[in-house]
């Protein structure tokens, strides 16, 4: 039985690209090339075609009728034949997707229950069945898609409201709504405090993704925007991929058109020429009546002529508006070929980032950590403009089988303390020991910037972690979304002249985490 999202994609993108649904961005499954040359799977095309007589194609925007979708065999054969990796979290298996769909698909000893084809856009429900699953996207899902009664666009339900007040207004970022919340206590040099201490996700206004022309429907918020491009690079090169090689196929339509149009010119002035020979021949045969009807036949021929000439210009301007779209559209195809190359080298830089980090245990596992930080005048230039905002510690844990935890600093400060403070926020890393852990995490936090001066006057922030924020709840994926002070200590106490923080242009965190109350 077919999934209705794969979520499959090549071992090899280079040579699977041309295999991608131009839709979910997954390898195709029953693939469907409509007539604009774009591929997508069958059951996007029931997606596309849902609400509506007519579609919009993801690529290029062109309005396709249900007669103008076709089965595209020489692509399924493709793809059939493609190596491709189990989706399955913890599943090693590779193979043809033909061996996938007809035995590992149900046989799978690492698949769940099915979860929402849309759980990347936010959905949380998982299905024990197809049954319940398609009721849930046909009807329940926040995130189906669903077609725009202004402008026949495909937006998911839980944007359709903000997208058709978009249309009208002419809004480029939808409303902002108030979110209830809980703030975290924070206890700072002894005492808890409610009012400073907030999340590094409190959602200030949502905003469309960058990448929302080449098809990424996420709305996030300006403080976490920066993290969802560098989570789904790879998802945006493909979108990307697939509007440039839209862009193509439709400069070489562009290309041919033009191509036929001078042939088309080129015809008409042979037969305009043919026209006034034979004017010219026949008057040549009319010797005796060459003179009386001279003036007539002249006039006939300077007619026509001023017609031809007519005819040829026109013939040039449309032309010239011919060359201008394709010089356009090739500036476009330069720009983003430029924007993959400048996301490929970020991903590379990106990973062996993670491969670095991920490559060497916990710096301690005794819930301690004391983290210098060299050339803090650097860092905090460097995050002024823009350059490395942020960065985070070496990972520690509570115990040497107990919680991975790391500390995330902003030099320029982060939210409410941006340009005046040191941010300082505490995430929670997936650990090898995770499942055997009480969660939420509970234990009381200590974030401490050391003094260097030997008087032992160390600045100081406290605070329990809040049980409902989900910064606290067991990892889904690599790290959770940091937590802690936004104003931990102003610039001008930290970087004063006799500041006893600072020491050779370095400073020293430390972090405690309280073991009270866990199984050492």
């Amino acid at each position: 039985m077919v999934a209705l999202a794969t979520s499959l994609l090549p071992v090899d993108l280079t040579v699977g690209t041309g295999l991608l649904c131009s839709s979910c961005g997954f390898l195709l499954l029953q693939p469907t090339q409509t007539e604009c040359g774009h591929r997508y799977c069958a059951g996007c095309v029931t997606k596309l075609l849902r609400n509506g007589k007519e579609a919009v194609c993801s690529v290029c925007q062109e309005r396709l009728s249900p007669k103008q979708f076709y089965r595209d065999r020489a692509a399924e054969n493709d793809t059939l034949v493609t190596e491709v990796r189990c989706p399955n979290t913890g599943c090693s298996w590779t193979g043809m997707l033909k061996l996938y769909l007809e035995s590992h698909q149900s046989e799978c000893s690492c698949a769940a229950t099915e979860p929402c084809p849309n759980s990347a856009l936010g959905c949380n429900f998982t299905a024990a069945d197809e049954k319940s699953l398609g009721m849930h996207l046909t009807e329940e899902c926040s995130w189906r898609m669903m077609s725009c009664p202004r402008c026949a666009a495909s937006v998911s339900f839980s944007l359709l409201q903000d997208h058709f007040c978009s249309v009208s207004e002419k809004m480029d970022v939808f409303p902002c709504y108030p979110l209830n919340s809980r703030s975290t206590k924070v206890k700072s040099e002894g005492s808890l405090l409610e009012s400073g201490y907030k999340t590094e996700n409190q959602v200030r206004a949502s905003i469309s993704c960058p990448f929302q022309e080449a098809g990424c429907q996420t709305e996030s918020q300006k403080e976490s925007l920066k993290d969802h491009l560098e989570e789904n690079q790879q998802a945006h090169l493909l979108q990307l991929l697939s509007q440039t090689l839209g862009l193509q196929s439709r400069l070489d339509k562009v290309e041919e058109t033009n191509s036929n149009f001078k042939q088309l010119v080129m015809e008409k002035m042979v037969m305009l020429t043919g026209l006034v020979s034979q004017d010219l021949k026949n008057w040549d045969r009319e010797g005796d009546l060459r003179e009386t009807k001279n003036g007539d036949l002249m006039l006939a021929v300077s007619k026509k002529t001023e017609q031809l000439e007519n005819t040829v210009s026109g013939f040039n301007k449309d032309l010239d508006k011919c060359a201008g779209a394709l010089e356009a559209l090739q500036q476009r195809c330069l720009e983003y070929e430029q924007i993959i190359q400048d996301l490929q080298v970020k991903n590379r830089s990106l990973e062996s980032q993670l491969r670095a980090g991920g490559s060497v245990g916990p710096a301690s596992t005794n819930g301690i950590l004391v983290w210098k930080i060299e050339n803090i005048s650097g860092q905090l230039r460097a995050a002024k403009v823009e350059q490395r905002t942020s960065f985070y510690s070496p990972v520690f844990s509570t115990h040497p089988f107990g919680y991975h935890l790391c500390c995330r600093i902003y030099p320029n400060g982060d939210g409410s303390g941006r340009g005046s403070h040191l941010s300082l926020f505490l995430a929670i890393v997936k650990g090898d020991y995770d499942d055997i852990l009480p969660w939420p995490f509970r234990q009381k936090v200590t974030l401490m910037l050391v003094d260097q001066s030997g008087q032992q006057k160390h600045f100081r922030e406290t605070f329990i972690p809040d049980t409902l924020s989900a910064s606290f709840h067991k990892p889904k994926t690599h790290m959770n979304v940091a937590s802690g002070s936004p104003q931990f200590i102003k610039h001008s106490l930290l970087l004063g002249t006799v500041s006893p923080y600072l020491k050779n242009n370095a400073i020293y965190i430390k972090v405690i985490v309280d073991s009270t109350g866990l199984e050492l």
